[in-house]
């Protein structure tokens, strides 16, 4: 651990590598180049096949497809599915990456929709409305949402695109690696890190996942999983795969070696990412502070107007702690802490600590003098 000249440690409440999973040169097998100087259609490593089927599986679907990017993914993705005389509708707060994925494939965009985020009346009635026959609807949709803290109700989804042999796309970068089958009061994430579907017990053909292995796996490479049908269809008609090369053989490597781990510690590791999380959210309890995000390691402290939340994180920044601000779906401010397996019960006390010091003028300020209740005064 890193320390600053005050003894305080560095921490680092930014980064999503939710398992803490870095996969440094030492810790993988060689590899003899890094890439092949080929397209992914002419030519890719063995791994390229095994690697995204057993992820897939993981999954509780049948067939995987590797990709450098979700970007890719989603752009072959759609450049199939709207050959298909299909019908898109997207959740409004759906990550932008699969929506600029049907961007560059879409001519007409009369065939998208968007409906309010996991609003499934919403969905029913424009399903109902425009839906032709003969046409396949596509819902897209983020299997877990960090600003609500909770899944999106994927069982509704699947259940109005049943009837109309509709198709359910789902990124599912947030719970991959984190989620899993079984879950439990005692331990909410379950088992195995397979992500939403088997965390929700949800098995279909007709569900496609596009998910980046970033976040909970470490690896900066994507994986699409589905049908066998489905993805040897992608496979065979990929743009991307023509024009690009496929992920490194490193990535693989790490891959590889994520998956090795999970196996081995998966469920140690998301067991202590639980313990984190609840540690962290009753220290800030027991000081009065609340945060959300429920039970999974994005916590976000709102109730900050922009110039606040700015400077709680520039002042918790000044003592090597780093946060970030965003905004939730509503455009409103919130400083966002994301908690890791590795993370110590020392740094996460150690950061609400400061926490609960930095915001007590901002809540002493506002129970005395309404109007005047600047953390900052610039």
């Amino acid at each position: 651990m890193n320390f600053t000249d005050g003894g305080h440690p560095r921490l680092d409440f930014t980064s999503a590598l939710y398992l803490g999973f870095r996969h440094n040169s030492q810790s993988l097998l060689p590899w003899d180049s890094l890439t092949t100087g080929a397209p992914a259609a002419l030519q890719e490593p063995g791994m390229a096949h095994r690697i995204p089927r057993q992820l897939a599986r993981m999954m509780g679907l049948e067939e995987g497809l590797a990709f450098p990017s979700t970007l890719h993914l989603f752009r072959d993705l759609f450049d199939h599915l709207v050959a298909q005389d299909s019908l898109f509708f997207f959740d409004d707060q759906a990550y932008p990456i699969s929506t600029w994925g049907l961007e560059a494939t879409l001519q007409n965009r009369s065939n998208v929709f968007r409906f309010p985020h996991g609003n499934i009346r919403m969905l029913a009635q424009l399903l109902k409305t425009n839906l032709r026959a003969g046409q396949r609807p596509v819902m897209v949709t983020d299997g877990w949402c960090p600003q609500c803290g909770g899944p999106l109700p994927l069982r509704a989804y699947q259940s109005l695109l049943l009837l109309a042999n509709g198709l359910l796309v789902l990124d599912d970068t947030q719970a991959l690696g984190v989620l899993g089958k079984n879950p439990t009061r005692q331990m909410p994430y379950g088992f195995g890190g397979g992500g939403m579907l088997p965390w929700l017990g949800l098995r279909h053909p007709d569900i496609v996942v596009g998910s980046s292995l970033a976040k909970g796996f470490g690896v900066p490479m994507a994986v699409l999983a589905g049908s066998h049908t489905l993805v040897r269809k992608i496979q065979s008609k990929s743009l991307t795969r023509v024009h690009c090369s496929p992920p490194s053989k490193a990535d693989f490597r790490a891959t590889q070696h994520a998956l090795a781990s999970n196996a081995r510690r998966g469920d140690e590791l998301r067991h202590r990412l639980y313990a984190n999380v609840r540690l962290f959210k009753q220290a800030l309890q027991a000081q009065g502070i609340a945060t959300s995000g429920n039970f999974f390691p994005v916590q976000l402290l709102k109730g900050l107007d922009q110039e606040e939340a700015v400077c709680l994180v520039d002042r918790l920044a000044e003592s090597a702690v780093k946060a970030i601000v965003v905004n939730n779906h509503y455009r409103e401010p919130a400083a966002c802490f994301i908690l890791r397996a590795d993370h110590s019960s020392d740094d996460i006390r150690w950061a609400t600590h400061l926490l609960g010091k930095l915001l007590k003028p901002i809540r002493k300020k506002r129970s005395q003098t309404p109007g005047d209740d600047r953390l900052c005064t610039y």
